[in-house]
């Protein structure tokens, strides 16, 4: 094991990859994130006035529209945003999936042992129809506010799949100096 993390180490340093970076992305999300909870789970109701910055505090939170595309944001959709997220969650994954499945024919292994395969391969079948019926459930138990995000969030989720496969499967081009 401690072979292994030096040659990763030295693997990160010779292609300058810091592990951490992927992090980064989350962290910019993480006050967003904190900020919706709250939103959500408290609601805006005129007695949390207090909560709002200074230069805030001559708003009237009794008048703010919580509906979004006749979707009122304070309570669970049961029908519709669920199905969505659902949908969009299969697509998400049923994606990279089927990367990882061309990628993995592309570059056939013959070490691995073919029981693992097929029970990895079972696994992610399960995972493509478990996960997004759990999504859509929690989708439908949280307000509607969560479940637009998480409809957002994936969406936008697909696309950045979508465009980092296509740079990868672009031929590389080498620029020769003269």
């Amino acid at each position: 094991q401690q072979m292994l993390a030096m040659k990763t180490m030295e693997l990160y340093k010779t292609h300058k990859i810091n592990p951490m970076s992927s992090c980064l992305p989350m962290l910019l999300q993480m006050p967003f994130l904190i900020g919706l909870y709250f939103i959500v789970r408290d609601g805006l109701s005129p007695h949390l006035n207090f909560l709002l910055y200074s230069f805030q505090s001559g708003i009237d939170l009794s008048i703010v529209q919580t509906e979004f595309f006749g979707l009122n944001l304070d309570i669970p959709n049961k029908i519709l945003l669920p199905a969505l997220v659902g949908i969009a969650q299969w697509f998400a994954m049923k994606l990279t999936f089927s990367i990882q499945k061309k990628r993995k024919a592309d570059k056939e292994n013959p070490d691995k042992a073919p029981a693992m395969a097929g029970q990895m391969q079972q696994m992610n079948k399960m995972m493509l129809w478990f996960m997004p019926v759990m999504i859509a459930v929690f989708t439908a138990s949280f307000p509607a506010a969560v479940g637009i995000y998480w409809l957002t969030s994936t969406l936008f989720g697909i696309a950045q799949q979508k465009v980092v496969y296509w740079q990868m499967d672009r031929p590389k081009v080498r620029r020769v100096e003269k």
